[in-house]
């Protein structure tokens, strides 16, 4: 959470890369980012990064495109949560809870 800006406007974001099975709304935030930030392709799916824990494809944002094609994006950030609602907040809860567990588990080191 933070402010953005000169204008001081709220912001939220949320490291969910771990997570899998979201909905069309988080689904539509990770392919919006991966457009967005074209350069923070998910390099440890090539050897070429060990910051995160874990088999590549458990921690990378996983974005399908139209043509079929999947981009993988580094899971090491946060991504903007843009206007939320009350009807996120129940999603939003499940997945901090999933992130939460993958990373005591495969960075923490405790199960």
């Amino acid at each position: 959470m933070g402010i953005s800006g000169n204008a001081g406007v709220p912001f939220f974001s949320l490291r969910f890369s771990a997570c899998r099975g979201y909905s069309q709304r988080f689904d539509t935030i990770v392919s919006t980012a991966a457009v967005k930030f074209s350069t923070r392709i998910a390099r440890c799916k090539n050897a070429e990064c060990d910051w995160c824990k874990g088999e590549a494809d458990t921690h990378v944002y996983i974005c399908a495109l139209p043509d079929g094609e999947k981009k993988y994006m580094c899971g090491a950030f946060a991504l903007e949560i843009p206007n939320i609602t009350e009807n996120d907040i129940d999603e939003i809860k499940e997945l901090i809870k999933q992130e939460h567990e993958y990373l005591m588990e495969h960075e923490a080191g405790i199960v």
